[in-house]
């Protein structure tokens, strides 16, 4: 029996179109990882000024970044708790992120995307499954003299050891071949 897996994209997707992971692999969104990966390096207190730059900007401006470099900073610490404790999970700044019910990529769609893009309906061709809690997701905290390093830690070795709570919001990351069967017609909630 095929299990049909969910996608939100930011838009429209082709029927028969395999998905690819584009978190921080393409362009400025890594030269965006490789600038937190340089300021952690060079310790909290450089990480933290980054930060709050960044925090300061979107105050100033009144245009909001999407927090993109404490986005940046959370996926560093994540991958390296999966690249030394959990080498078998797919990495997840090369994976797609599927949710594994309609309900669930409806409620991430409002949150994440402001009730915008497409809920696409995928196979998975190839690749194993991963699914972990979205709770478990911890981004830092530029008020901590560590920047919340320690409970990121703590979180990221629940999210990958794949600790699901009764409350939990599982996502599922693949690493491998992603299909679009076809797009949902309209979201959930609108239809009549």
């Amino acid at each position: 029996m095929m299990i049909d897996y969910y996608h939100v994209s930011r838009g429209p997707v082709p029927m028969g179109a395999a998905l690819e992971s584009r978190y921080f692999k393409h362009g400025d969104d890594a030269m965006v990882l490789r600038i937190v990966q340089d300021a952690a390096s060079m310790g909290p207190e450089t990480l933290r000024l980054l930060l709050l730059a960044e925090a300061l900007i979107d105050l100033k401006t009144g245009s909001p970044s999407s927090d993109l470099l404490a986005a940046a900073y959370l996926e560093v610490v994540y991958e390296e708790i999966r690249a030394a404790e959990f080498p078998q999970r797919p990495s997840r700044l090369d994976c797609v992120f599927l949710l594994d019910a309609e309900e669930g990529a409806e409620q991430f769609r409002r949150a994440s995307r402001n009730g915008r893009g497409a809920i696409l309906i995928c196979d998975v061709e190839a690749g194993e499954p991963f699914r972990a809690d979205m709770n478990q997701i911890r981004p830092p905290d530029v008020h901590s003299p560590d920047v919340g390093r320690d409970r990121m830690l703590e979180a990221a070795r629940a999210y990958w050891g794949g600790e699901l709570a009764s409350d939990a919001r599982p996502e599922v990351l693949i690493s491998g071949r992603v299909v679009v069967l076809r797009q949902l017609a309209q979201p959930l909630g609108t239809r009549h």
